[in-house]
């Protein structure tokens, strides 16, 4: 396969030494959002906003708190929760 940009993850994956290809894969690109999330990028007001609007299910949840970034989750969960409470509650009025 001919080296080129796009291709250097995927020839890094079948060089893992890993089951599954694809699995190494998923795992890294997992990381690197959580980083992403997690990092200095968290304060920006378009992610925070888009991070509160739409969550994250248990598991990635999880990751996020076994990143070890205690402010960045509790930043997280306070706002979503927030949020969400709001949300719930104007769903249950408009009824």
């Amino acid at each position: 396969m001919k080296t080129t940009i796009y291709t250097i993850p995927l020839i890094d994956a079948f060089n893992a030494d890993d089951e599954c290809s694809f699995c190494y894969i998923e795992r890294q690109l997992e990381q690197e959002a959580i980083s992403f999330i997690l990092g200095p990028a968290y304060m920006e007001a378009d992610l925070h906003d888009e991070m509160d609007r739409l969550g994250c299910c248990r598991h990635h949840y999880k990751m996020m708190f076994d990143y070890g970034n205690q402010l960045g989750i509790a930043i997280i969960l306070e706002t979503y929760s927030n949020f969400a409470h709001v949300f719930c509650l104007c769903t249950l009025l408009r009824k």
